[in-house]
């Protein structure tokens, strides 16, 4: 039994370890989102159409939707919870992004927040 060594390329490579692979959303498809530490590809890394900053991705995200909860962004994205959480940090200190806290009255406790440009 002959077995053939495989070798990684360099695109590979680079995938498996500096790169998370995450399931395709609808707002998400062949594309390379990067943040400070890991970057997100969503599709197939030959595929990618476009590299994209992950502040301009929430940012595309929130304009897209109008208002978003952080729940439905980690639903979303399929990005860790963290992450965008930081993220989010950081352009609400740079004034990009506005909170808005909802409460349906259900439930006591803490409201919704939502995400708005």
């Amino acid at each position: 039994m002959v077995v053939e060594k495989q070798t990684m390329s360099v695109e590979d490579a680079m995938v498996s370890t500096m790169i998370e692979k995450v399931e395709s959303t609808p707002v998400a498809e062949n594309l390379l989102v990067t943040s400070f530490r890991k970057s997100y590809l969503y599709g197939e890394w030959s595929k990618v159409r476009k590299v994209i900053d992950i502040h301009e991705f929430l940012m595309d995200i929130l304009n897209l939707t109008g208002g978003i909860t952080r729940e439905q962004l980690v639903k979303l994205t399929n990005i860790p919870r963290t992450t965008l959480f930081d993220t989010l940090k950081r352009l609400i200190d740079d004034g990009k992004v506005t909170t808005m806290f909802l409460h349906d009255g259900k439930y006591r406790g803490r409201p919704k927040t939502v995400f708005l440009v």
